[in-house]
């Protein structure tokens, strides 16, 4: 009987000890935008506003942005993108990931790039007339999708407080 007992309780504390970080709810928290400014509003610092719903082993993000500066906050329409994630939360190597994909985007100003291939430079005897015929052809560059915003990987870690974690070292507080 203590055989048992004691499988019991070293099962439970290595489940404790080593298992995966699920939390549960809400958490609303402020990720900075990089390479955002609007020149009407200079010294405001822009931000995502960021709600992150955990259910089970799903995480949903929603990001829309907002401005700030001192004690005043610009909801914008607009500006900087609207984007909504949708995905799991997965163990790898001891951590705790939300591995996410975009799922819808509205506004978003950078979805999609333009590849600019690099120019090649031909090293030859400049001194040796061409024959052939010049045209010169002008080719659009391809565009094509921008894989940082189209797929979020984001470590989570616990945090003293029940109410709140983190989320790539930016701290998520629980909604009421």
């Amino acid at each position: 009987m203590t055989k048992f007992f004691f499988v019991i309780l070293t099962t439970f504390s290595l489940t404790v000890s080593f298992g995966q970080f699920k939390p549960k709810g809400i958490f609303i928290g402020l990720i900075p935008m990089k390479n955002y400014s609007d020149s009407t509003k200079p010294h405001y610092k822009w931000y995502h506003l960021s709600q992150l719903t955990f259910k089970v082993d799903s995480v949903y993000l929603e990001q829309s942005p907002i401005a700030i500066y001192k004690k005043d906050t610009v909801f914008s329409a607009s500006d900087g993108g609207f984007y909504y994630y949708a995905g799991t939360i997965e163990k790898y190597k001891g951590q705790t990931i939300a591995n996410m994909t975009l799922t819808s985007c509205d506004y978003c100003p950078n979805q999609f790039i333009k590849f600019i291939p690099p120019k090649l430079v031909i090293d030859y005897d400049s001194t040796q007339k061409d024959n052939a015929d010049t045209v010169s052809t002008i080719i659009e560059p391809p565009i094509i999708e921008n894989l940082s915003i189209k797929y979020k990987n984001m470590i989570l870690e616990k945090t003293k407080s029940s109410k709140t974690i983190k989320l790539n070292g930016i701290n998520f507080r629980r909604q009421k």
